[in-house]
C-alpha cells in the first residue's frame, strides 16, 4: 500500500531489490501477474486496483498502460476498478476504460467535474464528505458511486450508513 517498504522506495527499485522483501502477513510481495491469476480462479472478487503517484508523468503513464494491457490480456476487464489520487492519472485510465469504474481518492473536486472527465466514482475520506455531505447525494444523483474512507469505529459506520453512501472502506471488516 505504501510506497516505502524496509527503507526501500519502491518505484525507484527493480525487481530484484525488492523480490524478497516481506509483507506484514510474512508473504512475499506478489507480482502483479500473481494477483492476476489468483483473481481469473475467482468467479466473485473485484480487483480495487490503487495506482500511487509516482515521481514523473510518464512512469505514471508507464505503469497505468503497463497494468491496463496486462488486465486485458487476462480478460479481467469486468473483475476490476480503479482508484488513484492522481487526477490525471484518473482521467488516463477513464479514457482507456470508459466502461470501467473509476474514482478519485483527493476529495478536492466536485461530483460533476470527476464526471464531466468520465471518472464515475468519489472515493473520499471520511472529513471530505463530512466538510461536504451535499456531494453524496449529488454524486448519486448524477448515477455516480459514493465510497468513503477509512471509517473504523461502530459509530463512524453507523454515521456513513445513515448518510448513504455506497461504500465503506475499514481496516476492521
Amino acid at each position: 500500500h505504501d510506497g516505502v517498504m524496509s527503507g526501500k522506495t519502491i518505484q525507484n527499485c527493480n525487481y530484484d531489490e525488492v523480490k524478497d522483501l516481506k509483507l506484514g502477513n510474512g508473504e512475499k510481495l506478489p507480482l502483479f501477474e500473481d494477483i492476476l491469476t489468483e483473481l481469473k480462479k475467482s468467479k466473485v472478487t473485484k480487483l480495487i486496483l490503487e495506482f500511487k503517484t509516482h515521481n514523473t508523468r510518464e512512469k505514471n503513464n508507464l505503469v497505468i498502460d503497463t497494468a491496463l494491457k496486462m488486465i486485458d490480456d487476462a480478460g479481467l476487464n469486468d473483475m476490476v476498478e480503479y482508484i488513484a489520487f492522481d487526477y490525471e492519472n484518473c482521467k488516463r485510465i477513464a479514457a482507456a476504460r470508459p466502461e470501467a469504474m473509476v474514482g478519485y481518492l483527493n476529495g478536492d473536486r466536485k461530483p460533476a467535474d470527476l464526471l464531466a472527465d468520465g471518472i464515475r466514482s468519489i472515493d473520499y475520506s471520511s472529513g471530505t464528505l463530512a466538510s461536504h455531505p451535499e456531494w453524496i447525494k449529488d454524486a448519486q444523483n448524477l448515477g455516480m458511486i459514493v465510497n468513503v474512507w477509512t471509517v473504523n469505529s461502530d459509530n463512524e459506520l453507523m454515521k456513513w450508513l445513515g448518510e448513504g453512501v455506497d461504500y465503506i472502506t475499514t481496516d476492521n471488516p
